[in-house]
């Protein structure tokens, strides 16, 4: 016959859970936060690249 399992057990073991999962939605959090970081310092070092690429030629061409 299989052991009962007391209410509070259940609750003690519901709230275990409940943490774990507290802490692993934090953590996806945290780790989408460093994604959106690093993307948007991506983006901006290209934007930068791009728009400095682009001045240049424009100078090239002018002083021709």
């Amino acid at each position: 016959m299989p052991p009962t399992v007391t209410q509070e057990t259940t609750n003690v073991l519901i709230d275990h859970r409940i943490q774990h999962l507290e802490k692993v939605v934090q953590d996806l959090l945290n780790e989408r936060d460093k994604a959106l970081r690093w993307g948007i310092l991506t983006l901006g070092t290209a934007v930068l690249a791009m728009g400095t690429l682009i001045f240049k030629f424009i100078m090239q061409h002018i002083k021709i």
